[in-house]
């Protein structure tokens, strides 16, 4: 696409964005705020250009999620592979209370 192009492409409001990837009007505030989404304010109002919108949704389509391993899960960080296999034998873990072995 030409930049021509890119300069005549309409934009989005945040009603109509919210609408198309179906995101709450917050989430796309405070994304826009963090530079998390691109878009441009003008005298305070956002927009979104739609060609870079899809271009960001295009970013997440390829994503793989990562397996989770006890360097990813927040309460075991810092604990080495044989600890956290360690607490995976320990009777009553993941059990309901009163069914432990």
């Amino acid at each position: 696409m030409s930049e021509q192009d890119r300069n005549k492409t309409p934009y989005f409001d945040i009603k109509a964005l919210s609408d198309y990837p179906q995101i709450k009007i917050s989430t796309l505030y405070a994304w826009s705020a963090q530079n998390k989404i691109p878009s441009i304010k003008i005298h305070g109002v956002i927009r979104f250009r739609k060609y870079e919108i899809k271009t960001w949704l295009e970013g997440f389509r390829n994503r793989m999620p990562k397996e989770k391993s006890a360097t990813s899960i927040p309460s075991l960080q810092g604990r080495s592979e044989g600890s956290t296999m360690a607490l995976a034998g320990k009777p009553g873990l993941n059990q309901p209370k009163g069914k432990e072995k």
